[in-house]
């Protein structure tokens, strides 16, 4: 397997699992359950994420999420299809939230029948160098979604595959620790943040991800708007720097201009990533795979953007671009 010789984290944002805690603020054990507000079924799947602690999580198969928080905090609660809310925590009624259906603004077109294949945002894998998502306490910017913005030439492009860059480790560097498989990157002189080279990080089974792809129409403000498939797109990550995902049975018909592709990464067990710092004493760190690739550009606007733990898009402030690339048919 290819080594990956450089690491940088600079540019790298982080997904924290640490609780930090506010001065008069006290903190408890938080219950809440997700229901759909017209059939008071559990809403399975919900993602509930919470600024002020920076965490992330996702309702069990009964709605239900449990948190650490306190009752000033708020909360932002989502799931596709229906209509997104925050909410404090001192305003949750007997532990229930409910969320309001709505169906997602798919484009509604004849199939395309056309041969003409056009690729956007090609990216070459040996210039990924940089990686977003991964855990990194230089750079506490949580979020929940990163999404490339596209422009479609075509009057009607169908997106046929996705392909994505992400982050590997050389297994020729795994240890065994408790009969469990860890894989370890160990930083060289002058890699490491601060040049602080005492730092090992520890995945455990890091190779298997599944994520969300979630395709959006862009505003007029140039933003991510309304998603443009109904259906939920989940990719499970296979053990490759890129990975490619089929996506034309979804049938998805994108209009002229821009619009958007996101990852949005699943916060569940399988897709945790614990990292220890061992500094002067050790940090845990928690991430959520993939850690997807970002390639460095010179020149032009920015175009890669990151939903926060509050629900708002942000545009990068880095001159970088998602290694993602879009394939489809036009006619």
């Amino acid at each position: 397997m290819k080594m990956i010789k450089h690491l940088l984290l600079f540019c790298c944002y982080g997904l924290f699992g640490q609780i930090p805690t506010l001065q008069g603020q006290e903190i408890n054990r938080v219950t809440i359950f997700i229901t759909d507000s017209t059939t008071k079924k559990p809403i399975i799947g919900a993602l509930v994420s919470c600024k002020t602690r920076q965490t992330y999580t996702m309702a069990n198969t009964q709605g239900k999420v449990d948190l650490l928080a306190a009752k000033s905090d708020s909360v932002y609660l989502e799931k596709q299809n229906y209509i997104s809310k925050k909410i404090r925590i001192a305003d949750v009624e007997n532990g229930k939230v409910q969320l309001v259906l709505k169906m997602a603004t798919g484009i509604v077109f004849k199939e395309i029948k056309g041969t003409k294949k056009i690729t956007l945002n090609e990216f070459n894998i040996d210039h990924v160098k940089h990686y977003v998502g991964f855990p990194d306490p230089f750079h506490p910017l949580p979020y929940q979604q990163v999404a490339q913005r596209f422009y479609n030439p075509a009057e009607r492009y169908m997106l046929e595959k996705i392909s994505v860059a992400q982050l590997l480790f050389n297994s020729e560097l795994a240890i065994t620790e408790n009969k469990n498989l860890f894989l370890t990157k160990n930083y060289k002189d002058g890699d490491a943040p601060g040049g602080d080279n005492s730092r090992v990080y520890k995945y455990e089974d890091l190779q298997n991800a599944t994520f969300r792809v979630r395709i959006y129409r862009a505003d007029a403000a140039g933003f991510p708007a309304e998603d443009l498939c109904n259906e939920e797109i989940n990719v499970t990550a296979e053990n490759s720097y890129k990975i490619v995902a089929n996506i034309s049975k979804y049938k998805i018909i994108i209009p002229k201009g821009d619009f958007f592709v996101a990852i949005q990464w699943l916060p569940n067990i399988e897709n945790a990533s614990q990292i220890a710092y061992n500094t002067f004493s050790t940090t845990k760190l928690t991430g959520f795979k993939p850690f997807v690739g970002l390639e460095l550009i010179k020149d032009g606007e920015a175009t890669f953007f990151a939903k926060d733990y509050s629900g708002n898009w942000k545009i990068s402030r880095d001159k970088a671009k998602l290694a993602i690339t879009v394939t489809g048919r036009a006619e």
